[in-house]
């Protein structure tokens, strides 16, 4: 039963922050680059130069800069 409860809390936990995920997996299926090429970090929502530069330009790459240290 505390089993139980446990897991209940766990998912309940998880479900309370889906919210606060931003991420659009699409953009990093669209480009073939992971979220820190145009994010400041993994996880942030605050965007590098690229990600402003892919924002502006509705969603294009193309004429941004490339973002100097990526995993990607």
């Amino acid at each position: 039963m505390k089993l139980l409860r446990a897991l209940f809390a766990v998912a309940i936990l998880g479900l309370s922050l889906l919210p606060l995920a931003r991420a659009k997996p699409q953009y990093t299926k669209t480009t073939g680059k992971k979220c820190d090429y145009c994010h400041v970090k993994t996880g942030s929502k605050d965007l590098n130069a690229t990600g402003k530069c892919y924002a502006e330009k509705k969603h294009s790459l193309e004429g941004c800069p490339v973002p100097e240290t990526t995993s990607n």
